[in-house]
């Protein structure tokens, strides 16, 4: 009788050890995803913050394209998703960059904290389609849930958002020709930016360029002069964004044909036609260059 009870005890320690040895097992593949997901989600992060998007996204899209059944609640495929809405964006491809945002908030919708990463970029697709109305919408709903939070519970990623929400707030008004309001705003994103000691040099650019480029709208030409002027000065050091230091080279340009200054109109004008890299955005601005020259040659 004892040595059935000790063979019972025996077979039942011994199932119970299958057991946790079966779902060990089974658990090793899911853990080695999670490790892999991570990997890529810190790779394409460090890309993306250090503006280097193609590079995040070429990685993302490995991760989006190999891992079909994978669990759509994981955090790294909505960061996927958003980065490449991002990239489509930034290439005016609008309706591509909606659809994904669309899936990143679908994915986030009941973390508040998270939804408001893709709800800001969202609202850049409206701003860009003339949606105004959505576009207000959607950037009073982000800052109703910032409002609504402890600002102790922010990570580092929810206060670059709430700083980007105040960036998209100043282009909506921008566009409207709010010129005030849109100030006020770029103005409270700079302040939050250095309130919360953000290391983030693309949100930061962002922040100067539109804030300089809405003097230039407004024609207060001395401030978007002096805004431009330390644009150029940190891009030259630092020769991390082409597209903006162009574009300031160009607005430069502008401001002294407007004022009669064409020694220095030219000098900014040859600055933009020595720029190296060769995209379609570049060009452009390159015939824009070309533009302003014959104009000063009349």
């Amino acid at each position: 009788m004892q040595n059935n009870k000790k063979t019972v005890l025996v077979f039942i320690v011994l199932a119970v050890i299958g057991i946790i040895f079966y779902f060990a097992v089974s658990l090793i593949p899911k853990f080695y995803l999670i490790s892999q997901h991570a990997n890529i989600y810190y790779s394409a992060l460090n890309y993306y913050k250090t503006n280097q998007l193609d590079k995040s996204v070429k990685i993302c899209s490995k991760l989006l394209n190999n891992n079909k059944n994978i669990d759509y609640q994981d955090l790294t495929i909505s960061t996927c998703y958003e980065f490449t809405a991002e990239y489509y964006l930034r290439h005016k491809d609008l309706n591509k960059a909606e659809l994904l945002y669309k899936k990143a908030i679908k994915i986030n919708y009941y973390n508040k904290l998270l939804k408001v990463s893709m709800l800001g970029k969202f609202a850049n697709c409206y701003i860009q389609e003339n949606k105004d109305a959505e576009a207000e919408q959607i950037l009073k709903e982000i800052l109703e849930i910032y409002s609504s939070t402890k600002e102790s519970h922010y990570e580092l990623v929810d206060k670059e958002n709430y700083v980007t929400t105040y960036l998209e707030y100043g282009l909506l008004k921008a566009k409207q020709q709010d010129y005030r309001s849109s100030i006020k705003y770029y103005n409270k994103a700079l302040s939050l930016y250095s309130k919360y000691k953000l290391d983030y040099k693309a949100l930061l650019q962002d922040i100067n360029f539109q804030l300089a480029e809405v003097y230039f709208q407004a024609r207060d030409y001395n401030l978007a002069e002096e805004s431009y002027k330390q644009i150029i000065l940190s891009l030259e050091k630092n020769d991390d964004n082409p597209i903006y230091l162009i574009k300031s080279y160009n607005r430069l340009a502008r401001i002294y044909l407007t004022e009669k200054e064409y020694r220095l109109s030219k000098k900014y004008i040859q600055k933009a036609l020595n720029i190296k890299e060769n995209n379609s955005v570049i060009n452009d601005q390159k015939n824009y260059s070309q533009l302003i020259l014959k104009q000063i040659l009349k």
